[in-house]
């Protein structure tokens, strides 16, 4: 965020923009790629600590990692595998929202500089 153009700012001023109206049409659609960039990696390695919930947490409020390895240490994997494959839709579909806003975000990027 800190590379934003200000000019980009200082010109939507000039036009008579409010700092809401500046902060909602000017710096958020420039901001977007990054925050989505930054969503994606904490998300994406969010998804890999199984050990950090099951040293904290209490069995009654476990995370679904947590919750996969029990099932298959105890049940077996059909249990499991439903989990895996609730797990892998969740993910899938993060990341997919993850890309429309992305490409959302480009496109008023495009707009904006255009204009």
């Amino acid at each position: 965020m800190a590379e934003i153009d200000k000019g980009q700012l200082r010109a939507a001023r000039s036009l008579g923009a409010t700092p809401l109206q500046r902060f909602l049409r000017v710096f958020l659609p420039l901001s977007v790629p990054g925050v989505a960039a930054a969503s994606v990696l904490v998300f994406v390695l969010s998804l890999g600590f199984y050990i950090t919930p099951a040293m904290l947490g209490a069995p009654a409020n476990m995370m679904i990692g947590e919750l996969l390895i029990q099932e298959i240490q105890k049940v077996g994997s059909v249990r499991a595998s439903a989990l895996g494959m609730l797990l892998l839709a969740g993910t899938l579909l993060s990341m997919g929202l993850l890309a429309v806003l992305w490409k959302t975000a480009g496109r008023k990027t495009e707009r904006t500089a255009a204009a």
